[in-house]
């Protein structure tokens, strides 16, 4: 992401999802999609960043990251203001 290249972010953070799901590991798979989230709304794609970051809250709430949970609320309710 730090590189500029968006869209190649975005490829390899829903790698590190997928991965993150197959072994089961809430933290990294809630973090993923934060990070798809973040990524899809920079690219312009608010609404797939919406749903990527309730994604990231409802894993958050289950393993009990309230800091992520924070951040992807405010994210998410960033988004929704600026539509």
């Amino acid at each position: 992401m730090r590189l500029g290249n968006l869209t190649e972010a975005l490829e390899l953070k829903g790698e590190m999802g997928r991965i993150a799901c197959e072994r089961d590991e809430r933290l990294s798979m809630a973090r993923s999609a934060f990070d798809q989230g973040e990524l899809l709304y920079q690219l312009g794609q608010s609404g797939e960043a919406m749903i990527q970051l309730r994604q990231a809250i409802e894993i958050s709430q289950d393993i009990g990251s309230g800091k992520l949970e924070s951040l992807a609320r405010q994210m998410l309710q960033d988004i929704a203001s600026a539509r």
